[in-house]
């Protein structure tokens, strides 16, 4: 019997052993990945607590479009009207098809579940998640370690304004963003019709996009880029129409949101500290015209200067040359 008791014993300290040592192995060889997820959960945990708090502009823009939508029926979503790109609409519209808490909020002349506050900033979060990954492959095409490619990734996921504007502020930046680093990355991969394919769906969902055009511009004057890709950023920015077209709008409906966006806001800065928070002039359009050209003449002129002097394009000057651009 203590013969039978001590092999059953030595039977399961090899087994125990064994899966301890099986366990070991796969935390050493997935330690990033176990890493990133544990993490990101973390990320979005935090994301999450702060999901409840809204601002002005959360309230009174999108849930008051999503309200709207939901009075005149998801096929009818294109005629709200919003200062928003098409594509952004259809996808809050989407939402409105789901379930709803029994719980609701009330701002100004209309009510919304509380549900809906979720919904809209998952999508968001679900967005920061994508583009802390799309950095992380950046890194790692730029030959840059796993373990130093993984800290670019966190930086993203815990980046403090990110949090911020994603979960307190509500706002879908890291759309647009996702898909103008995605283009970047299939710049740096050599996809050059992809890549420009890409970057018009960034130019779909936000006007913000524009911002990386002069980089692409360079790299084509450049000939980093093939000439003949340029036709595929319009074919990416008309895809966005489609949802649109689809449910019955208008051909020229979903360009709209173009001119809304170009002629909504007036303000030189919305609290940025830059130099326009330190000038108080009566004339904001002359100055707005005034700052737009000079903008335009530096980028022109950081442009020229790479071309004149023969700078060598490379992956780490890609990378600094976009940087500076959105900057």
């Amino acid at each position: 019997m203590k013969e039978k008791i001590q092999n059953i014993w030595n039977k399961f300290s090899y087994y125990y052993q064994k899966t301890g040592i099986i366990i070991l192995k796969f935390f050493y060889k997935h330690i990033h990945l176990i890493a990133a997820l544990l993490i990101t959960v973390l990320a979005l945990a935090i994301r999450y607590l702060l999901a409840e708090y809204q601002t002005n502009d959360f309230q009174g823009y999108i849930m008051n479009w999503m309200s709207q939508i939901k009075s005149v029926g998801f096929t009818s979503f294109y005629q709200v009207q919003s200062d928003y790109s098409p594509l952004y609409m259809f996808f809050i519209a989407l939402l409105t098809l789901l379930p709803t808490s029994a719980k609701t909020l009330t701002y100004g002349s209309f009510t919304y579940p509380l549900s809906w506050i979720y919904e809209v900033k998952t999508l968001y979060f679900i967005s920061d998640v994508l583009i802390a990954f799309i950095i992380y492959k950046i890194l790692r095409q730029l030959k840059l370690s796993k373990t130093v490619s993984l800290i670019g990734y966190l930086i993203m996921i815990l980046l403090p304004v990110q949090i911020i504007n994603s979960s307190v502020w509500g706002n879908c930046d890291t759309l647009y963003s996702f898909f103008c680093l995605t283009a970047l990355y299939l710049f740096l991969k050599k996809h050059d019709y992809l890549s420009l394919f890409i970057l018009g769906i960034g130019l779909g969902l936000k006007l913000q996009a524009t911002f990386v055009i002069p980089f692409f511009v360079l790299m084509i004057v450049k000939r980093k880029m093939k000439l003949s890709a340029i036709p595929f950023i319009f074919i990416g920015l008309f895809i966005t129409f489609i949802p649109s077209y689809i449910i019955g709008a208008p051909f020229s409906q979903p360009f709209n949101y173009i001119t809304n966006q170009l002629n909504g806001y007036k303000d030189l800065t919305l609290g940025c500290a830059n130099i326009w928070k330190f000038i108080n002039l009566p004339q904001i359009d002359i100055i707005n015209k005034a700052s737009t050209i000079f903008a335009l003449t530096m980028v022109g002129l950081f442009m020229a200067i790479i071309v004149l002097r023969k700078i060598k394009i490379n992956s780490l000057t890609v990378i600094n040359i976009f940087v500076f651009l959105t900057m």
